[in-house]
C-alpha cells in the first residue's frame, strides 16, 4: 500500500479534510478482529467515503451518516492506495462475509460502458460468530473470473504425487511406459 498525494486524492474525489469515525464496539467485535489488515484499511476507506449531516441544535446535535451509495473502484484501489485487484477483491469478500458491507448495485460493463458497483455499510457485524448471524451470499459477479477455479476443482486429485491416487496421464508421462517383468 502507499499514501497518495493531495493532487491524486482530489482527482478521484477524496478529501483530506474528512474524518473517519469508527464505533468502539466495532473495533472490539470478533468480526473486526478477524479481518486482515488490508481489509481493515479498506473498511476505513469505505467509512471515509460516506457523507454526513447534522440534525438537531445545541447539545442535542447528532451526526447522521449516509451509509448508502458508496463507490470504491478497483482503479482507485490500485492507482491511489497501491492495492492490487485480487487483494482488493479478497478484502471486499471479507467485508461482505463478516457483515460490514453489502453490494447495493452490481457494476460491470453495459453496452461497452463500465458501471461501478455501489456498496452500503451495514451493521450485521454485530452478530458475527453468533447464531443470529446469517452469512451473506457473495455475488459471483464480484470475482474477476472463476474458470480456473472450476477447472482446478474438476481436476482435483489427478495430479497428485501419491501413486495410489493417480492414474497414468499418458504413455509419455514421467512414470514412463509399463514394462512387464
Amino acid at each position: 500500500m502507499k499514501a497518495p498525494d493531495e493532487k491524486s486524492l482530489s482527482r478521484f474525489g477524496w478529501s483530506d479534510k474528512k474524518e473517519v469515525r469508527i464505533p468502539g464496539r466495532m473495533m472490539r467485535s470478533k468480526a473486526y478482529i478477524d479481518l486482515s489488515n488490508t481489509a481493515k484499511f479498506v473498511l476505513m476507506l469505505f467509512m471515509h467515503r460516506r457523507t454526513w449531516y447534522k440534525e438537531g441544535k445545541g447539545k442535542k446535535t447528532k451526526r447522521i451518516y449516509e451509509n448508502r451509495n458508496l463507490m470504491f473502484t478497483y482503479r482507485e484501489a490500485r492507482e491511489l492506495w497501491g492495492i492490487n485487484g485480487r487483494t482488493f477483491r479478497d478484502c471486499i469478500e471479507q467485508l461482505i462475509s463478516h457483515g460490514f458491507i453489502r453490494v447495493q448495485e452490481q457494476g460491470g460493463t453495459l453496452q461497452g460502458e463500465r458501471v461501478s458497483s455501489l456498496y452500503m455499510l451495514v451493521d450485521d457485524w454485530q452478530y458475527y460468530g453468533t447464531s443470529r448471524f446469517i452469512k451473506p451470499e457473495i455475488p459471483k459477479t464480484l470475482c474477476f473470473n472463476d474458470n480456473l477455479k472450476r477447472i482446478n476443482e474438476a481436476r482435483k486429485g489427478k495430479f497428485s504425487h501419491e501413486v495410489y491416487l493417480t492414474e497414468r496421464m499418458s504413455p509419455t508421462s514421467p512414470e514412463g511406459p509399463e514394462m512387464e517383468i
